[in-house]
């Protein structure tokens, strides 16, 4: 118990932005409900929880494997994803990219398309599957279009996966 007080201490609360010459301060995300489900699923899924795996094409590393695109997506050292901690950071700044660029469909939410309810968490794990342009494409399509990853992994497995997971700001 006093292992997890000091770590949730040592978590910011929030993280800093700069907009235009003024500071903003967001929400880490860290402190949603329904994070810590979230990240152990996708790590589970995408690297059987070793930090230390690269793909076999040796495109995509770390415990979320990902690639050197969203990295620059989101400005985190491709090369440091080895390490927990650093996959983690990168695990919630895509979040909040994707969070943003799939804001217009989160008015989807609660529906259900080809079987699968939609959630927050369905929606940040497939983008981060196959990016926010395939899960916007699989949506409007009424999951018609539903692409697959490298390992046949689709847009709807990833959605179906977390449909049981609520991300909720606490």
């Amino acid at each position: 118990m006093k292992t997890l007080t000091i770590i949730l201490l040592l978590l910011p609360l929030t993280t800093r932005k700069r907009d235009s010459n003024r500071i903003q301060y967001e929400w880490n995300w860290y402190f949603y409900h329904g994070f810590w489900e979230f990240k152990s699923i996708l790590a589970q899924k995408e690297s059987f929880n070793n930090p230390n795996i690269t793909s076999k094409n040796g495109y995509y590393r770390g415990l979320y494997q990902f690639g050197k695109s969203a990295c620059k997506d989101i400005k985190v050292d491709y090369d440091s994803l080895f390490i927990p901690r650093c996959s983690d950071t990168a695990l919630v700044r895509y979040m909040k990219y994707n969070y943003v660029l799939l804001k217009d469909y989160q008015k989807y939410i609660g529906d259900t398309i080809s079987g699968v309810n939609i959630t927050m968490a369905g929606l940040l794990a497939a983008a981060h599957l196959k990016g926010h342009i395939w899960v916007k494409r699989w949506i409007k399509s009424n999951g018609e279009i539903n692409s697959k990853d490298l390992n046949g992994t689709s847009v709807r497995d990833y959605m179906k996966l977390m449909e049981n997971v609520e991300l909720i700001k606490y």
